[in-house]
């Protein structure tokens, strides 16, 4: 029996008008999952297994004029999870297979936000938002296998090698602005565009087993992208209405990578010494979609 248990809290506070601070908590011991602890195969149980905790806390400022028509939001965030348990197939140095258990894994995940919203008229609306993050493993980490040597079980080691890695599988770093206009009414027209960069490559930390292999995690190209928005209401009385619209995605028909995998087995290719490089050419990678749009109708009674 391993309890868990989980606390949250927060503060808000105005000291002027317009101006508001904030700061908000999270502490969360969770129990491993059982795939985690116990191998189904070879009934081999983990060690003194522990509570993965997830420490997480922010601090922002919001702002509004008095006029209501410009509001901005900054925090900053940091979460520490710590813990970490996972479990992985491998094959031992006697060709059989076995079940690591990896406890220990630290990662961090911390940076700014900002949001910002100016309607300069009633019918114009610009928002800008930003997001800095640095996500990254905090350590090396070991984990234990059980292998047969012919007469009974015994207890290997098994290491992986990930400290300062970052974390991939999601840009860390985003920019965005969006415009929205009301010419008349029931019309909304809105062009919205969105930059993503320092996006690395998804990998399996438990591919880490080497202590020289210490290449950074591949970097994906990083991508803009834009969309348009429009949709009208027409002007009907009584309880009936009608509102047409459509969109356009990737409305400049980028090509970029949306997904990537680090050194895959499958798509990947190796370098002159037969290892995989962490570049550009050893990943798999996924292609966004291109330009697409669609349209319709809703109806209201």
């Amino acid at each position: 029996y391993i309890p868990g248990y989980q606390l949250k809290g927060g503060l808000s506070y105005r000291p002027v008008g317009g101006f508001s601070v904030f700061a908000n908590y999270g502490y969360i011991s969770k129990a491993p999952i059982f795939d985690n602890v116990i191998d189904d195969y070879s009934a081999a149980i983990a060690d003194d297994p522990k509570n993965e905790i997830f420490n997480a806390w922010e601090i922002g400022v919001n702002y509004e004029t008095p006029q209501k028509n410009l509001s901005l939001k900054v925090n900053y965030y940091n979460t520490k999870w710590t813990d970490r348990a996972i479990s992985r197939g491998v094959q031992t140095d006697a060709g059989t297979d076995a079940i690591v258990f990896l406890t220990g894994m630290d990662e961090a995940h911390q940076g700014f936000e900002f949001e910002g919203i100016y309607k300069p008229i009633d019918f114009l609306e610009v928002t800008a938002i930003a997001s800095l993050g640095n996500w990254t493993y905090l350590n090396d980490v070991g984990g234990t296998y059980r292998e047969y040597d012919g007469s009974s079980y015994i207890t290997e080691e098994y290491n992986y090698y990930i400290k300062d890695l970052k974390v991939g599988d999601s840009p860390q770093n985003q920019f965005g602005g969006k415009l929205t206009i009301l010419p008349i009414s029931g019309l909304r027209i809105q062009f919205d565009g969105r930059y993503y960069t320092n996006h690395y490559a998804d990998f399996d930390p438990t591919t880490r087993t080497d202590e020289t292999d210490v290449a950074q995690v591949w970097l994906t190209p990083s991508y803009f992208l834009a969309d348009m928005h429009l949709s009208y209401k027409l002007p009907l009385k009584g309880k009936y209405g009608v509102e047409i619209y459509g969109h356009v995605f990737n409305l400049m028909d980028a090509l970029y990578i949306q997904d990537a995998v680090d050194n895959s087995h499958y798509n990947g290719f190796m370098g002159y010494d037969d290892r995989f490089t962490h570049t550009v050419n050893s990943a798999e990678v996924y292609l966004g979609l291109p330009r697409t749009f669609n349209a319709g109708v809703v109806f209201t009674f």
